[in-house]
């Protein structure tokens, strides 16, 4: 009997891409059985690339990415009843979960139910910097939505207060066992953000960022990859400024194992896809530009910032 087979059973659900990558990660690590519940929410870009992450790790030649099952959920009471089915049926199941913030875990945050956050680093540096400074009385603890979570992560979380919080440390070694050297010392990747579409800033202010950007790698040729959230239409407009645009059908995770002629330098604002190629591929510079202040100032921006200078060249931008 093998490995995986006599070890308990693992749960995941994941929403995105990249929250996919971490469950197969830790699926591969843990060797153990495993149940992964996928929610399907109707993007086609966000869906499509979830199916080719899984297609992905499932035509790899490991038994253990095989050997589990895989539940897709499409809505709020598809995911509940499949949750609840499977936490009845598993009491000992250990929950593994991708976004501290989705809605469809509010439920079982009120139920106290024990879960850890795997996640690629922002959301999980979002999440400690609640935790680190957010005062509750008696009445937000009873009523709060966000449980305390242990964590499954690739982040060096050595020198943070972590509290009780159990933290499970990985490094992406399935990917990372599939890297090849085959940089491309003419090719930089900037990871675009769909700051517009979710009103952090104004295409104004976005764009005059860019122009900022192509002027650092001025002579160089420049590859803007869109998140699958940003709009789609605005793409020529970054073209203009200077961008080649690239959209790759894989997260940036899978992007630098799969493709031939690999950058030797990516770029973006506060994307996780820095910090996972800083993880993944340690000889590929890394720079984060740092959106000026009085663009965005928040507490847990500056402590994001604050933490990608640990693998990151930061490069402070103009408003």
């Amino acid at each position: 009997m093998s490995k995986y087979q006599e070890c308990g059973l693992n749960v995941f659900y994941v929403e995105s891409p990249g929250q996919l990558i971490n469950a197969m990660e830790a699926i591969y690590k843990f060797q153990n059985k495993w149940k992964l519940l996928i929610r399907l929410n109707g993007d086609l870009v966000n869906d499509k690339q979830i199916e080719k992450v899984l297609s992905f790790y499932m035509g790899k030649s490991e038994q253990v990415f095989t050997s589990g099952e895989v539940l897709r959920v499409y809505s709020f009471i598809g995911f509940i009843t499949t949750f609840l089915s499977i936490l009845l049926f598993n009491r000992p199941a250990k929950k593994y979960v991708g976004c501290h913030k989705s809605r469809f875990l509010k439920p079982f945050h009120l139920l106290r139910v024990s879960m850890t956050l795997m996640d690629d680093g922002i959301a999980t540096l979002a999440y400690l910097n609640r935790l680190e400074n957010e005062k509750k009385g008696f009445i937000q603890r009873v009523f709060s939505t966000l449980n305390t979570m242990d964590l499954f992560t690739a982040l060096d979380l050595s020198k943070f207060d972590v509290g009780n919080v159990t933290v499970e440390k990985h490094n992406f070694s399935f990917l990372k066992s599939l890297m090849t050297a085959n940089n491309d010392s003419s090719k930089i990747y900037f990871f675009g953000a769909k700051y517009i579409e979710v009103k952090i800033l104004s295409e104004k202010s976005y764009e005059k960022l860019l122009t900022q950007i192509i002027n650092v790698y001025r002579g160089k040729d420049v590859y803007y990859l869109p998140h699958r959230g940003e709009e789609r239409a605005r793409l020529n407009r970054y073209k203009s400024i200077g961008f080649k645009v690239y959209e790759p059908d894989f997260p940036s995770e899978l992007e630098l194992v799969l493709t031939e002629s690999k950058p030797t330098v990516v770029a973006g604002f506060f994307t996780a896809s820095l910090f996972t190629t800083s993880v993944i591929s340690p000889t590929t510079q890394v720079t984060s530009f740092k959106i000026p202040n009085s663009l965005i100032n928040t507490t847990s921006l500056n402590y994001i910032y604050d933490h990608f200078s640990s693998f990151s060249n930061i490069y402070e931008l103009e408003p």
